[in-house]
């Protein structure tokens, strides 16, 4: 199975981006290195894509995410910790 993840993130005060939420479900869709990105609004937005349940980190679709102003190695350990606490 895959992992389909959800990372909603928020510009702080200080305007630095920061992971706020993190939800991800099975999937049969297949992983892709694609993020799709939906603005919140007020300097909110979600980030959408599919992983392997066996990401690892190494994975293209991370390194996507310093475009975005967010470090990748944070986004990797985030989505680590809600695959964790789904479980």
């Amino acid at each position: 199975m895959n992992i389909a993840f959800q990372v909603e993130v928020q510009t702080n005060s200080d305007g630095q981006r920061e992971i706020v939420r993190v939800e991800c479900d099975l999937t049969t869709d297949p992983p892709s290195d694609a993020i799709e990105v939906a603005e919140l609004g007020g300097g909110a937005w979600e980030f959408s894509f599919v992983l392997c349940e066996d990401f690892d980190g190494t994975e293209p679709v991370f390194r996507r995410f310093s475009r975005y102003g967010l470090v990748d190695e944070d986004v990797m350990t985030a989505c680590s910790k809600a695959m964790r606490t789904a479980a």
